[in-house]
């Protein structure tokens, strides 16, 4: 109930910011939601605590989502900023959800809601199309610019391999934003955006620690996509994904406007003109 609660209150904050007694209660609403969820998770997994728990991993994931906290003076951090808090809470997420399978297993519907791909139907939308083609042309570029400090090191792998899963999103959004908002594919693609995180390698981020540029590049793509397709259905994605894209815009500057060609498009709510980048 507190972290359902805490929620509320950080939606209230979200629509007045003028109005301190939201932040007041969402503070009050964390501080008994967080302390009780974890020692709940101390305890065994049983049929009865198995969903509350579940939900109550996502409702805090979801607030840490909302209560980014993110300041100009601290951009260069990127690995808190916006990024590294979350993966902690993602892989705790996946931790919980797999140690709940045997109680959830042969459940009607949690477990088809658990193991649902909708990343399938977003690749069949743009499968017949030289889209998905023309941006791993695109992200073979990004990964290994000269341009971007770090790729000298290598890592061209662990780079590239995060960056397919954003392309059937990005194919998606190529073929037109009409069509897609008629294609039935949003639901799906939220899913497939907000689960992302929870698939990232320990290699990547560590990279996005370091500040390796060309890493910091795949993921502008991925909190762009967010801000283009689900910031004004999912308030509490908006702010983390409008700043993070600004501060590593801002760390990397102007040095391949090839790379971020695509990102800038995606930030101005314009068509994707992949013929200008690849």
């Amino acid at each position: 109930m507190h972290a359902m609660l805490l929620m509320a209150a950080s939606h209230l904050r979200h629509l007045h910011p003028e109005e301190p007694r939201y932040r007041m209660q969402e503070l009050e609403h964390f501080s008994q939601a967080f302390p009780a969820f974890t020692a709940a998770l101390s305890d065994s997994i049983t049929e009865d605590n198995a969903y509350p728990l579940l939900a109550c991993s996502v409702l805090i994931l979801q607030y840490q989502w909302a209560c980014h906290d993110i300041t100009d003076h601290d951009h260069d951090n990127f690995l808190d900023l916006g990024f590294g808090n979350l993966i902690g809470l993602y892989s705790g997420m996946r931790q919980l959800a797999l140690a709940s399978l045997p109680i959830t297993i042969n459940d009607p519907f949690l477990y088809p809601f658990m193991f649902y791909r909708p990343i399938l139907n977003i690749k069949r939308y743009s499968e017949n199309t030289n889209i998905p083609l023309e941006l791993e042309s695109f992200f073979t570029h990004c990964c290994q610019c000269p341009k971007w400090s770090g790729v000298a090191e290598g890592n061209f792998n662990i780079r590239m391999n995060s960056a397919r899963s954003l392309i059937p999103v990005l194919s998606a959004v190529k073929l037109g934003s009409a069509e897609l908002e008629v294609s039935g594919l949003m639901p799906d693609i939220a899913r497939v955006l907000f689960i992302l995180p929870l698939f990232t390698t320990s290699e990547f981020a560590q990279l996005v620690k370091d500040n390796d540029e060309a890493a910091l590049l795949i993921l502008l793509h991925y909190y762009a996509l967010v801000l283009r397709l689900l910031s004004d259905r999912y308030w509490w994605m908006r702010d983390r994904s409008a700043h993070v894209c600004k501060s590593i815009l801002t760390n990397l500057g102007n040095k391949c406007e090839r790379c971020l060609g695509c990102v800038r498009e995606l930030c101005a709510g314009g068509p994707i003109l992949l013929a200008n980048l690849i």
